[in-house]
């Protein structure tokens, strides 16, 4: 049945992007509307500094509530590659700023207001549009209050106790908290300051109110669905996860086929190969040595790592494996940002170990493809992974994956023991000497060379491409709008 879903999110690519969110934002919905089954598919986000009003058209202009305050939201409009619409909330107090989150290495202090203006205003244009879509698909914390502005404002509008919502946690640990005084800022009423609302530890936390009021909850792997329900990884809210389990279900993201294709890949010199034909990867392997001034020798293998530089990312236990790594015969590139202590340790290994290992601090979309592309090995050691994407763009390049057995990383890839389904190297244990016990295994793999290029040609006959993610965020939305539309108002329904 043709549906009209409206994605909410604060970033989608190419509009404005500060990580894999925004990848998400700018394939998924296009990846629904490709199914070709009739559905309306609108994207909504707020218009930073980076989007042009030039490319823009006017829309709808409305006054939003903020406690005793009104701030006009101005809608503007264009369309994704494809076809999409994209729907932006324009307000200079809030988005004409320099950054998306923060700048100069920190947040906003009012992020909590610019994004619950947001999810009001968002629900104001579909009352004032007349535009009222099935479900609304909504994600991370940016967009949690978005469902509750929808139950608390139903009464007033009927309409909008059939607009069914869907979240998708894309990080539980970002979980956007604030002070409890927002609520009356947003004009939000002060009994959602409850423990079984909003409350937690003694903040409101907007990843928790989309938590508790949508109608389905969607993570991006099946594994880390299961995962944040534990003690372990679920950053303190898995026992709200706990009682939601029954609507939670695990989608594992897809990549954008299109860029990310070693046929046709615009980064790297013109050099293209595919899984019957290797003979190019070594070439972009000794060009991507050659500017990481690094020798090439074509019986030393190449681990890639491209990674935020974070603890999250095992940037601790590879700093841990490095001197048992580096007496190996193997060759090491990096690229990645982030915290201080890995940038200054990466700088500090590529300075004593010339030719061996090199780092490129910052990011480039053109390094990350080449690194993907001319690496025999890409390294993924992450305390938790919700999905991943490197991995699979590994896969798709003949870049053997070294991953850790968590969330998304362990959803896609297969281990090698499995036998002719492996398409990796998975372990299981964090720290150095796993890393350091799974590298040896591919070493000893990548000694015969034949089988070694068996493995590649397999793991880029993988499909994760984005239209069988986009398949179950189909059904999720129709079991979603289905139960809304039969009577089943929720467990939180605010309305009078």
């Amino acid at each position: 049945m043709p549906l009209k879903i409206l994605f909410a999110i604060s970033e989608a690519a190419p509009f404005a992007k500060t990580g894999g969110l925004a990848d998400v934002g700018g394939a998924l919905p296009r990846a629904v509307d490709a199914l070709n089954h009739g559905h309306d598919v609108r994207v909504i986000m707020p218009r930073y500094r980076s989007v042009s009003t030039e490319k823009t058209d006017y829309l709808i202009d409305f006054p939003v509530p903020l406690g005793s305050e009104r701030e006009t939201a101005v809608l503007r409009w264009t369309s994704m590659p494809g076809g999409v619409p994209v729907l932006f909330v324009d307000n200079y107090r809030f988005f004409d700023r320099d950054g998306v989150y923060g700048s100069g290495g920190g947040s906003y202090v009012d992020n909590g207001l610019r994004f619950g203006f947001f999810c009001r205003a968002v629900v104001e244009y579909v009352r004032r549009s007349g535009w009222f879509p099935d479900v609304i698909h909504i994600n991370d914390w940016q967009t949690g209050l978005l469902p509750v502005f929808l139950r608390t404002l139903e009464h007033a509008e009927p309409k909008l106790a059939r607009v069914a919502t869907v979240c998708t946690v894309h990080n539980l640990a970002y979980q956007g908290a604030f002070d409890p005084s927002l609520l009356g800022r947003l004009s939000l009423p002060a009994g959602l300051f409850d423990s079984q609302f909003l409350e937690f530890y003694g903040a409101v936390c907007f990843l928790k109110a989309g938590l508790i009021f949508a109608d389905k909850l969607t993570t991006v792997s099946p594994r880390y669905s299961q995962e944040i329900q534990t003690e372990e990884y679920g950053c303190n809210l898995e026992g709200v996860l706990q009682k939601r389990s029954l609507d939670l279900v695990g989608i594992l993201n897809g990549i954008d086929t299109d860029v990310w294709d070693p046929e046709t890949d615009t980064h790297c010199w013109d050099i293209h190969y595919d899984s019957e034909h290797l003979s190019g990867k070594a070439e972009i392997k000794r060009r991507l040595l050659r500017d990481f001034r690094m020798p090439y020798r074509p019986q030393t293998p190449l681990i890639g790592v491209v990674s935020r530089l974070a603890g999250q990312k095992g940037l601790d236990i590879i700093e841990s494996a490095i001197p048992a790594l580096m007496s190996r015969d193997l060759q090491m590139v990096f690229l990645g940002t982030g915290e201080r202590r890995f940038e200054d340790m990466l700088r500090y290994w590529s300075a004593r170990l010339p030719g061996r290992l090199n780092s490129y601090i910052g990011f480039s979309e053109t390094v990350a493809h080449r690194i993907e592309a001319g690496s025999d090995m890409f390294l993924m050691p992450s305390y938790y992974e919700p999905c991943g994407l490197n991995q699979m763009i590994s896969l798709r390049y003949g870049t053997i994956p070294i991953v850790r057995r968590t969330g998304g990383l362990a959803d896609s890839v297969i281990d090698l023991s499995q036998g002719s389904r492996g398409t990796g190297f998975v372990f299981e244990h964090y720290d150095a000497n796993a890393i350091v016990w799974a590298v040896d295994r591919a070493l000893g793999i990548y000694a015969d060379l034949a089988r070694w290029s068996k493995l590649a040609a397999r793991a880029m006959k993988k499909d994760f491409s984005w239209r069988k993610s986009a398949e179950h965020y189909e059904e999720v939305y129709e079991w979603a709008a289905a139960e809304r539309a039969g009577g089943r108002r929720g467990r939180f329904s605010m309305g009078a």
